[in-house]
């Protein structure tokens, strides 16, 4: 074969070529698949404070600042420099500056300033978030909180807010009124501005550092996600409610003050108060929301009230702590009766009856323990009264006979009153709406076994008004033919009819099909409450076997020039590039099978 000189190719003209042959070989790239971190055991944190350090003393070295002070800084941190006095002024106050070192008592910063320090100065550094955009306060401001949740080494999440206010004015950001103590709550402050005002915080979860502005960021999904909304009442100048978007269940206590309903033009669930003072975070104003998966999440926080009203709300992320008397029955203290004193006994047929000195108050059935009888066989622990006789005898079940009692001792106990516990209650979201997907097709080789993927179960097309997940999958028709197999516990075993099967079990690569006809397979889709209430179809189309593709050799061809490139396939199928212009050139150019 004679060598073709070949024109030289710049290295971003290499670079589309071969993602141009991918396509041709491969079809579409996809965007990878983002993170999925599962939160069973682990808790979001949103803290919102300030680290402040007091400044003594600053010096300047080679376009380096050093600042003094007791701290607890670390490189990399960002940090703001105010009230500090210097020759000349302001050589020293900067802001949002990164920290480059930082030890216990000084910190340092890269900075070209020059000059003498005078006296005072505070570095305020925001501990766990950064303004992006305003201060959180405003609509459209953006707040991004980092490390709001490690769940392994090298799994950490950050979270970027967004605000979106109606009709009120968000008075503080996420400070600690609603729920003193509890920084890691997401707390806001609500006015009014109109009636029935309310502020939507949209929450996008991100890996730890990759959000650095608009468009950039890699998304992750949490799995297994509790939230809950807390102090929920009423401050004496209007109702306070919360809602919440895409949740499978939420919880109240069974002596609850919220009155759930669907706000109609957006299907979030809201919870209102029906409280007419201002309580302290009392159980019956917390209501729990339970979520399958989320990447991105919508809670608002309102009050049903005229303008000027205002509201503490705390947002956990994490299981309520609901307290011993939901969750348990509260049991009082036991009571007793005596110690009174016994004087002598009588036996009959296995009943001891004994008789006290003085009027002994015991009821039938109560649980008796005598002691200091001489015959040791009169004596017994937590023995049932089974008659009173009178108010100074009573008798209990004993075979004991023989012997004496002349002075003994008996003493009741009453165990401690029983309150039930108040209880909780789990609900499915009543605002869920069914998802939806689309027919799907797939060309498998005859005889070749095939994993299946979501996407051959619409993945691709599942829409959910709602934001739930693509939970599952029901097949409603078997193929008529082939080998429809699901893996479960490591044996491969055949689909039958009706069967249900996680989302997450196929993209494990549990799901194959093995057939020489074509086929179709008929499904529905569930997004963690409800299955989709149109029946979908898999089709699946057989080749007979896998096709080798060959280019002939072009020979001497002009750049530029665009030519039928020959390629046959052994299956005797026509083989059609998807590319064309330089693409289909510099393809069929360089390239033979």
């Amino acid at each position: 074969m004679k060598r073709q000189a070949w024109r030289p190719v710049s290295l971003g003209t290499l670079v589309a070529l071969l993602l141009s042959l991918m396509t041709v070989v491969l079809g579409p790239l996809e965007r990878a698949s983002a993170t999925t971190l599962d939160m069973t055991g682990h808790a979001l944190s949103f803290n919102h404070t300030n680290l402040t350090a007091t400044i003594t003393r600053v010096t300047t070295s080679n376009g380096v600042i050093t600042y003094t002070a007791t701290n607890s800084f670390t490189a990399g941190q960002l940090v703001t420099i105010t009230g500090v006095t210097s020759n000349p002024v302001n050589r020293f106050n900067l802001t949002n500056v990164i920290i480059n070192t930082a030890n216990s008592t000084t910190f340092t910063v890269l900075n070209a300033a020059t000059g003498t320090y005078t006296s005072g100065g505070t570095a305020t550094q925001l501990n766990d978030y950064r303004n992006f955009v305003g201060t959180g306060v405003a609509n459209g401001d953006q707040v991004l909180y980092y490390n709001v949740a490690t769940i392994s080494a090298g799994n950490t999440v950050d979270a970027l807010v967004t605000t979106t206010t109606n009709n009120t004015t968000v008075s503080a950001y996420d400070g600690e009124s609603a729920v003193p103590g509890k920084p890691e709550y997401f707390q806001p402050n609500l006015s009014l501005s109109g009636s029935n005002g309310k502020a939507v915080f949209r929450f996008a979860f991100y890996e730890h550092g990759t959000y650095t502005g608009s468009n950039t960021g890699t998304p992750v999904v949490l799995t297994n996600v509790t939230i809950s909304s807390v102090d929920l009442d009423n401050g004496g100048s209007g109702f306070q409610f919360t809602e919440f978007s895409g949740f499978q269940q939420y919880t109240l206590t069974n002596n609850t003050m919220l009155t759930p309903s669907t706000v109609s033009s957006t299907q979030l669930e809201r919870f209102t108060t029906r409280e007419t003072t201002n309580l302290s975070d009392v159980p019956q104003d917390m209501v729990q929301v339970t979520y399958l998966t989320l990447s991105t999440i919508d809670i608002a926080v309102g009050i049903v009230g005229s303008s000027g009203a205002t509201g503490y709300f705390g947002i956990a992320f994490s299981a309520l702590p609901w307290g011993a008397a939901i969750t348990d029955p509260i049991i009082g203290s036991p009571t007793t009766i005596g110690p009174k004193n016994i004087t002598g006994i009588a036996t009959s047929a296995g009943t001891v009856t004994y008789t006290t000195s003085s009027n002994h108050g015991f009821s039938v059935g109560q649980s008796v323990t005598v002691t200091g009888c001489s015959t040791n066989g009169y004596n017994g622990s937590s023995m049932t009264i089974t008659a009173v006789a009178s108010t100074k005898k009573f008798a209990v079940t004993k075979a004991q006979t023989g012997g004496s009692c002349p002075s003994g001792s008996a003493t009741v106990t009453i165990p401690g009153v029983v309150t039930p516990a108040i209880g909780v209650s789990n609900v499915d979201n009543p605002a869920n709406l069914a998802p939806t997907t689309s027919n799907t097709s797939a060309i498998l080789t005859a005889g070749v076994t095939s994993t299946l993927t979501k996407n051959d179960f619409g993945a691709a097309a599942f829409t959910d008004a709602d934001s739930n997940p693509f939970y599952k999958i029901k097949i409603t028709a078997l193929p008529s033919n082939g080998a429809f197999q699901h893996r479960i516990s490591g044996t491969w075993r055949d689909v039958s009819l009706n069967d249900e099967i996680l989302t997450s079990d196929i993209d494990l690569e549990n799901l194959r099909f093995t057939g020489s006809d074509p086929v179709s397979i008929k499904f529905r889709a569930h997004d963690g409450l409800v299955y989709s209430s149109d029946e979908y179809t898999l089709g699946i189309t057989i080749t007979n076997r896998s096709q080798t593709i060959t280019f002939p050799e072009p020979g001497t061809r002009a750049v530029g020039v665009t030519f039928d490139s020959g390629a046959f396939s052994d299956s005797g199928l026509d083989v059609t590039l998807s590319t064309g212009g330089w693409a289909k050139y510099y393809f069929e150019r360089c390239w033979s099978v």
